[in-house]
């Protein structure tokens, strides 16, 4: 009687560890967000040939993110390595919670960068002041970057490629 009731325990605690494995939702892929930078080059670079503008991101371990916005004809014969030295340059010279327009790195046109300060979410979001007017979350997934902002009547979502060099 005993040998069958440590039989039925172990039976049971499996199928209960089973149960419990199956409802759990599997672990996101790890993102190593820190190599390389974001570019929002989607539909072709439509977005910023019409804002003028390409938009860089880059994060760095330490708790900041650097955003770049270079002229967009300009930024179209940059290399990533060009556009990642520039990023790098920016975070040794420019100070947290600012704008600065001046050449970045090898840069030779003049470019606006804005540093910030992020934080973890609980959800494994980043948020961080990205334009002034409410706090920007990002969210990984692979080699994209989605990037909310709250708008008026709704919230505005970018999508960004991580480019490594």
């Amino acid at each position: 009687m005993r040998e069958s009731g440590k039989v039925y325990f172990s039976f049971i605690m499996t199928v209960i560890m089973l149960i419990s494995v199956s409802i759990q939702p599997l672990a996101a892929e790890e993102v190593d967000i820190y190599t390389g930078y974001y570019s929002r080059d989607r539909e072709d670079g439509k977005a910023a040939e019409i804002a003028g503008v390409s938009k860089y991101v880059k994060f760095y371990p330490d708790k900041l993110v650097v955003m770049i916005y270079i002229p967009y004809e300009y930024s179209q014969g940059l290399s990533s390595g060009e556009i990642h030295a520039a990023l790098n340059d920016i975070k040794l010279r420019v100070r947290p919670e600012s704008y600065n327009k001046d050449k970045f790195g090898a840069l030779m046109e003049l470019t606006v960068a804005h540093v910030e300060l992020y934080r973890a979410m609980d959800d494994g979001q980043l948020e961080f002041e990205c334009d002034g007017t409410a706090p920007c979350r990002a969210r990984f997934e692979g080699d994209s970057m989605l990037l909310r902002k709250a708008g008026m009547v709704s919230d505005h979502i970018s999508g960004y490629n991580r480019v490594v060099d």
